[in-house]
């Protein structure tokens, strides 16, 4: 069984530009939770940013579209399970610092988060 399914992962870091890109990217709730986070400070607004980045990526990649469509005319949320457009959309715990997020056109049952190392690190 085959199924699409889309997932980007980012790394803890500053995204000093969140606002403004968020005015191209985000939807009007998505840009209310990151107004919000920046007013408790920038690590709030950062994480809020990127959170909700990884989710708006993975769901763009499941559908194929990448940001070749206007991200902003979909709504995917901070946190948790939802579904949008028969896509179900969740963010992934990671073994690391980090925050990363999965699409897929299929219900998901059941993910394995694997960390990779280098060889000199085993």
């Amino acid at each position: 069984m085959s199924a699409r399914i889309g997932v980007d992962i980012e790394v803890p870091r500053p995204v000093p530009r969140a606002l403004q890109l968020s005015q191209r990217v985000f939807t009007t709730e998505e840009r209310l939770l990151l107004s919000r986070a920046a007013e408790v400070s920038e690590a709030a607004r950062d994480e809020t940013f990127l959170r909700i980045w990884t989710r708006k990526e993975a769901y763009l990649k499941c559908r194929g579209d990448g940001f070749t469509t206007p991200a902003r005319d979909y709504e995917v949320g901070l946190e948790g399970s939802m579904q949008s457009d028969g896509l179900e959309i969740r963010s992934l715990e990671l073994p690391f610092s980090g925050y990363a997020a999965l699409a897929s056109a299929v219900p998901i049952n059941h993910v394995r988060c694997y960390q990779l190392c280098r060889d000199d690190t085993i």
